[in-house]
């Protein structure tokens, strides 16, 4: 799974293709990239928690590696439903679903999953 390219620390992420905008809001999106190098896929989460009374909102992106099963139970989801967010409790569950959970200031990869950075 994936290459030393994409799976090096830190990773080539700038590189990375998007091959298809799930869902896009100010505070949450999600995303299927693509590695050019080797054609590994993954999905980008970006998540920002909201601090209403300090503003020094917490601010993270997940890029989780997906098996050939997971890339073609996303192509499945309709575009239209995407769009209204009616996916992202799938998207979520998929992207916590890997339990090896990486908590640190640096880029890290553990197992499937790379945090950048985790809220503090």
């Amino acid at each position: 799974m994936a290459c030393e390219k994409c799976f090096r620390v830190p990773a080539v992420l700038d590189e990375f293709v998007v091959v298809r905008k799930l869902f896009s809001s100010s505070h949450l999106d999600y995303a299927l990239l693509r590695c050019p190098h080797c054609g590994q896929h993954f999905l980008h989460t970006f998540d920002e928690r909201v601090d209403w009374d300090g503003g020094d909102d917490q601010m993270w992106s997940l890029y989780i590696a997906l098996t050939d099963e997971e890339v073609k139970a996303i192509d499945a989801l309709p575009d239209a439903e995407c769009a209204e967010g009616l996916h992202n409790d799938t998207l979520h569950q998929m992207g916590i679903g890997n339990p090896a959970i990486v908590k640190g200031p640096n880029h890290q990869w553990r197992g499937n999953r790379l945090q950048l950075p985790w809220p503090a």
